[in-house]
């Protein structure tokens, strides 16, 4: 067939090659290894995140303020204020205790919500947390321990407790002669005697024997008011009074009375000795009434009769009695009051007074017998206080002055260099623990220290006050 010049451009046309079927057998495998894979791998990551998940839960919960809380709730959300004490380690003094501390915190604290706020531990890498109340501080607590690496988990434990408290309380309690006072069940001894009171009477009686007399005893650096009790030399309890306003605590004092005989012998011999002074009576009648080795009647034999000896009649006032005093059941004074009137011939009366107190001791005999008389008010007490003067807590001079003395003389100290004396001063703290220094003696004063009149000096322990020198 002649295809000319022009002949078809079209290419031949190819017939497709006839594909073989893949295998099914191959892609089993491969997905199968796929799914295995994924399997694996999610399997991996479980194993894995479990522990992770469980080092996390454990790191957090080990972290500091976990701790803080916990320890915060189980010690002051509901605190037990005895194991609080025991945990900080605070010793005990001779007074006082755990419970007095739970005292105090309960009296403070009641049911007020306490604080948790953290601080500076300084170098040692625990944790510090305050426990307040309002702005006031009363406890703290450390965690302990942490991590040495951020990987590793911390184990915070309970470190140091610390309470804060103050010794600010102070009591006052008077006794009289064979009585035992007691603070907390604490028996005070003489060592905390301030105070002594006695008589005038102790002047004008036997040896070993004495008139009234009364220690005033003094406690500081209490945490809460005490319970304070007493008790006889026969052990039996004895009940003590608070006064409102000193805060004193005093036992009753017993309240004597003069028997009907010893008012009668005492304005008898009171008369007989009136009587021998106006010639009335001879002196052994005197003698009957007054002891023969007694001052008052030696001087009775010496002198002459000084009163009026000329007069129409004389009588007595009735006598009044007063300062009555058992020293014990064989020695008692009692001041008689009265006024002798002498009526002269003219008519005229010349009044006497008698105000004498007389001693009576009972001889072998079992008769009452006028020892020793006097016009001084015996029974007027004579009160000592205790000066204690300290510096750099050493105890320079400590004694008993009389309270109403006159001159004081004040022990010297070595002012130091660059500084100036300011005079000695006292302490007195308040409630929250600050303290008032009062200037009681100061360099212009003097030495000695001349008192005022009706100057009574209390208790003090005085302390010396230097200041910088700005000169």
């Amino acid at each position: 067939m002649y295809q000319g010049k022009y002949a078809s451009t079209q290419p031949p046309v190819r017939r497709p090659r006839r594909q073989k079927p893949r295998s099914k057998k191959g892609t089993i495998i491969f997905y199968s290894i796929y799914a295995a894979f994924i399997v694996v791998f999610f399997a991996a990551i479980l194993l894995v995140m479990e522990p992770l998940r469980d080092w996390l839960i454990k790191y957090e919960a080990s972290q500091p303020n976990h701790k803080r809380d916990q320890v915060f709730a189980e010690l002051f959300e509901d605190p037990d204020w005895e194991n609080i004490y025991r945990l900080a380690e605070v010793e005990d003094t001779d007074f006082e205790n755990s419970r007095s501390f739970a005292a105090c915190m309960e009296s403070l604290v009641g049911d007020s919500e306490l604080t948790c706020l953290e601080t500076s531990a300084g170098l040692s890498g625990d944790k510090k947390y305050i426990v307040k109340l309002g702005e006031k501080k009363i406890a703290s607590f450390s965690l302990t321990g942490g991590a040495e690496n951020q990987t590793d988990i911390p184990q915070w434990e309970l470190g140091k407790v610390e309470v804060f408290f103050d010794r600010t309380q102070s009591v006052l309690i008077d006794r009289l002669p064979g009585q035992t006072v007691y603070v907390n069940g604490v028996a005070l001894d003489d060592s905390h005697v301030v105070r002594k009171v006695s008589t005038v009477a102790e002047k004008y009686l036997p040896d070993g024997i004495h008139g009234f007399r009364m220690e005033r005893l003094f406690l500081s650096g209490l945490m809460v008011e005490p319970v304070v009790t007493a008790k006889d030399a026969a052990g039996n309890v004895i009940a003590l009074t608070r006064d409102s306003q000193t805060g004193i605590y005093s036992p009753a004092i017993p309240v004597m009375e003069a028997s009907t005989e010893e008012k009668e012998i005492a304005v008898t011999a009171v008369q007989t000795y009136a009587k021998y002074m106006i010639g009335n009576v001879s002196l052994w009648e005197v003698s009957k009434y007054y002891q023969a080795d007694s001052q008052f009647y030696k001087t009775l034999q010496s002198s002459e009769l000084g009163w009026m000896q000329s007069y129409a009649s004389f009588d007595f006032t009735d006598a009044v009695y007063s300062d009555y005093y058992r020293y014990s059941d064989t020695l008692f004074s009692i001041k008689v009051d009265f006024e002798l009137r002498l009526t002269r011939h003219d008519g005229s009366v010349k009044t006497h007074e008698l105000n004498n107190t007389l001693f009576f001791e009972k001889d072998s005999a079992g008769k009452w017998m006028v020892m020793e008389a006097t016009n001084v008010a015996v029974q007027e007490q004579k009160v000592q206080s205790l000066l204690t003067f300290m510096h750099e807590d050493q105890v320079i001079q400590s004694t008993f002055v009389d309270a109403d003395t006159a001159t004081l003389t004040l022990p010297e100290v070595t002012t130091p260099e660059g500084k100036i004396f300011k005079g000695w001063v006292k302490e007195e703290r308040s409630g929250n623990g600050k303290v008032t220094l009062t200037v009681v003696f100061s360099p212009e004063d003097g030495n000695p220290v001349y008192l005022p009149s009706g100057n009574m000096l209390e208790p003090m322990t005085l302390y010396p006050l230097f200041e910088e020198d700005k000169k």
